[in-house]
């Protein structure tokens, strides 16, 4: 009988790789003065500047990052659009108290450097588009976040009288688009992934010009964060944007893509990695929301009142005791994939899709949490249909919608759907690898990989997956019989088979000769589902499942762990042996006997293992070798609890 005292095992990194983050000195331009000179009131609508000082009229400041640096990140050098971030307070704010939980945008102001001519000086002037997000996080990008709650392409915008580079504070009046911002990030919807909202900058038009982009400001140091808004010592000249962080994103620059700082403020000489910018309000109470007026859709009540939406994400809609309808046309063949976020500790809200006829296309009636709805336009032409958002309870409440081109799309490793036209097995971890289910057809698109595995060495196959988001199975085939059987067909070497979370397969091939493997992964049923990968080939025998993915790192899609030798405790034979980590990198080997879900503090991963006690397999930590392995013994007679 077998006596197993650890069933479950896995590695913890104790090193890895963080944000990725690089020195953008290099991109500064240092300058000679910090001097700035004001032109004016800036109209978005018919980009026309109104001269002279109407400071002071265009609102309060909400966010208030200016405390000066002399340094220009010139856009016109290294083009693409640059992202930054901060925090606007609600009344709950730690730190920093603010006066409302939304806000009108009434203006913003720039500070900018440029030597493009300016308009009045016979040039074009320069051109820039800036955006507001409600709601982003740090170092993201304009295509990995929501769409902007507002989005402004300026022309014209004033410039240098003489044709030397300047510095320039515009403000930009918002006061007739109506735009209006929650506060820390959207705080308490369901949509809201922290405190933070982002704006963006990017050079549409140099004006002629060789040098435009914004000036670097914020000083934790002298200006503390959130001074000289309407929250804090609003009369002071200068503050550090509260919630800004020494980071900043840029995209669309060829090497420079991804994630920057400009060294690091405390390190002496270095500038602060964020921007100028002051946002401003009225601070004349909410904008949005429960008992302060429907939202910007309204009259929206029934079906011959829907009202015409596009492709995109909408935050900030209010559901107050009366139905939202909304019409979308979905091309021919495509799918609409229709999600809201709310609170049903509020109010309950369902959703449904119809055609023009008030046939019921898909339903969302659950009773929890948010809400999801999927149509495919199985036709040879674009179809119109209607959007139902329905109160299920007295209470007001406020949603977030998303209308995407929906379902699941393939994968990379497409297309590789028949035993014919099997994909080369990816050995490591392989991420977000897609199941398929035609909704027109109802045939399904299933996975098949060859390998081909050496006499005495061992296929060790994972897949990771929610099984309630469609149940996967996993076969592993001797090609010289077939590819196709079900469990007891001759051809199957091993198969995954079970109606719960995750599928394992392992053949050690003991022929003589080399093995041809194809490994099928499909439904068991209808529908769709996603799933990662692992896949290792080893000279010996392996046991055990995997029980979640590793973390990417800076080398590989993740580390794996493999076992052998003997699961009999008694035995005292057990080897782990750990993968596809960087070298050097600091592990200690851990059990449990149950499963969950945290990231350790010490860890940049995510720990999937754990229960009242969790074992130390080794009191000391080991490191990986040069290839980003490392095998490891444990004494099971002499295991330290924590």
């Amino acid at each position: 009988m077998k006596s197993s005292l650890l069933t479950l095992a896995g590695a913890v990194a104790l090193a890895g790789a963080a944000t990725a983050q690089t020195d953008a000195s290099s991109q500064l331009i240092p300058l000679n003065s910090s001097q700035i000179q004001y032109r004016g009131t800036f109209d978005p609508i018919t980009n026309q500047l109104v001269p002279g000082a109407l400071r002071g009229v265009l609102g309060d400041p909400i966010y208030n990052n200016s405390a000066f640096i002399p340094s220009l990140f010139n856009l016109a050098n290294v083009g693409g659009v640059i992202i930054d971030e901060g925090v606007i307070p609600t009344p709950a704010t730690a730190g920093l108290v603010g006066l409302q939980q939304s806000y009108d945008l009434s203006s913003f102001q720039l500070v900018y450097a440029t030597d493009a001519l300016d308009v009045m000086a016979g040039g074009t002037g320069p051109g820039l588009r800036i955006e507001f997000f409600e709601n982003s996080v740090v170092c993201n990008t304009t295509a990995g976040t929501e769409a902007p709650i507002v989005s402004l392409d300026l022309f014209g915008l004033p410039g240098s009288m003489t044709g030397g580079t300047v510095l320039l504070a515009v403000d930009i009046d918002l006061g007739l688009l109506g735009a209006c911002m929650r506060g820390e990030g959207r705080a308490g919807m369901a949509s809201s992934v922290g405190p933070l909202f982002g704006w963006s900058m990017e050079a549409l038009d140099l004006g002629g010009g060789t040098t435009l982009g914004p000036i670097i400001a914020g000083d934790p140091i002298t200006a503390p964060p959130g001074d000289a808004t309407v929250f804090s010592a609003p009369t002071a000249a200068a503050g550090t944007g509260f919630g800004t962080v020494d980071l900043f994103n840029v995209e669309n620059v060829g090497a420079l893509t991804g994630c920057f700082n400009f060294g690091g403020f405390m390190a002496p000489g270095d500038a602060f990695g964020s921007f100028f910018i002051t946002l401003r309000s009225t601070v004349s109470g909410d904008c949005i929301g429960c008992g302060l007026g429907d939202d910007r859709f309204e009259e929206n009540d029934s079906d011959v009142m829907a009202s015409p939406i596009e492709f995109g994400f909408f935050p900030g809609l209010v559901n107050d005791n009366d139905e939202d309808w909304y019409e979308i046309t979905v091309p021919a063949g495509d799918t609409v994939d229709v999600d809201i976020f709310f609170s049903d500790a509020i109010n309950d809200i369902d959703l449904q899709l119809l055609d023009t006829t008030g046939a019921v296309l898909d339903i969302g009636f659950t009773g929890t949490d948010d809400e999801n709805v999927t149509y495919t336009n199985c036709g040879v032409v674009d179809e119109v249909i209607r959007v139902r958002v329905i109160p299920f309870g007295p209470n007001c409440n406020e949603y977030d919608m998303s209308i995407a081109t929906g379902g699941v799309f393939d994968d990379a490793l497409e297309d590789n759907d028949s035993c014919l036209t099997p994909t080369a097995l990816p050995l490591g971890l392989t991420r977000d690898l897609v199941i398929l289910t035609d909704p027109c057809t109802g045939l399904e698109d299933a996975d098949y990989y060859s390998i081909a595995v050496p006499d005495g060495s061992t296929l060790a196959v994972d897949i990771l997956f929610d099984n309630a988001m469609g149940d996967l199975d996993l076969f592993a085939y001797d090609t010289a019989i077939g590819c196709d059987g079900g469990t007891t067909a001759p051809e199957t070497l091993d198969f995954g088979f079970s109606a719960s979370d995750n599928e394992s397969i392992r053949v050690t091939n003991t022929t003589g000769a080399v093995l041809d493997v194809v490994v099928r992964v499909d439904i068991f049923g209808t529908g769709d589902n996603t799933y990662d990968m692992i896949a290792r080939l080893t000279n010996f025998e392996t046991f055990g499942v995997a029980l979640c993915a590793g973390e990417p790192n800076s080398l590989t899609g993740g580390a794996s762990l493999l076992a052998r030798g003997s699961d009999v405790a008694s035995m005292n034979s057990l080897e782990l042996n750990l993968a596809g980590t960087p070298s050097s990198v600091l592990s200690l080997f851990v059990a449990s006997q149950g499963t969950a879900t945290f990231a350790p503090a010490t860890s940049d991963g995510v720990l999937c293992i754990a229960d009242p006690t969790i074992a130390r397999l080794t009191s000391s930590i080991g490191t990986s070798d040069i290839a980003g392995t490392r095998s490891f013994t444990p004494d099971l007679t002499s295991i330290p609890l924590e």
